[in-house]
């Protein structure tokens, strides 16, 4: 980290990624795991991903959500954002978590309760095919954060046709269908 106090230009940092370079389109697939694997096993598939450059997982947590609170002026609408961690190797009281199916333990956690009044719905992992709204941290050896890009995991065993060998369908416009419709009845 850099900060120059004669020009007050502010900070500048270097930012460890993997792989380096990547852009924002770039993903790392996991799977496919099913729902009911457990958060460790979860764990085990990214760090298997990301075992080449000498990383590990240190969070995983999940998706940003609105929950209530008191309305005050940095809250005037009585919202604000929070997530949940699923695991994390900063906080013992998640390594319960590991043991714990990873798609019941999120729809859980994003789930409406006393103690976290979220407003958004659930998080319900078991019904789809790929998700990718789970937060994953790693770091290096030195215990330094690396940024990756987002994880998708595939749940669900699925046929990938790229977009050049897809099957030409036949359409026929909305309107054209209505006209036919009509013309029936």
């Amino acid at each position: 980290m850099y900060k120059d106090p004669d020009m007050m230009l502010g900070f500048a940092e270097r930012i460890k990624t993997h792989p380096n370079p990547h852009t924002k389109y770039d993903k790392l697939w996991v799977g496919p795991l099913d729902p009911t694997s457990t958060v460790a096993d979860l764990c085990s598939a990214i760090n298997e991903l990301v075992a080449d450059a000498g990383l590990k997982v240190s969070m995983v947590s999940a998706p940003t959500q609105r929950i209530e609170c008191e309305k005050d002026e940095d809250h005037p609408n009585g919202l604000k954002h929070g997530a949940r961690t699923l695991w994390s190797s900063m906080l013992p009281g998640t390594k319960a978590n590991l043991e714990k199916p990873w798609a019941a333990l999120l729809l859980e956690l994003t789930s409406t309760s006393d103690k976290w009044p979220t407003v958004d719905l659930p998080e319900d992992a078991s019904k789809r095919t790929l998700y990718s709204k789970l937060t994953v941290a790693v770091q290096d050896d030195d215990g330094d954060d690396v940024t990756i890009p987002p994880i998708i995991i595939k749940i669900k065993q699925f046929e990938f046709v790229p977009y050049q060998e897809r099957k030409v369908r036949s359409v026929a416009p909305w309107l054209v269908e209505q006209a036919a419709k009509k013309q029936r009845a």
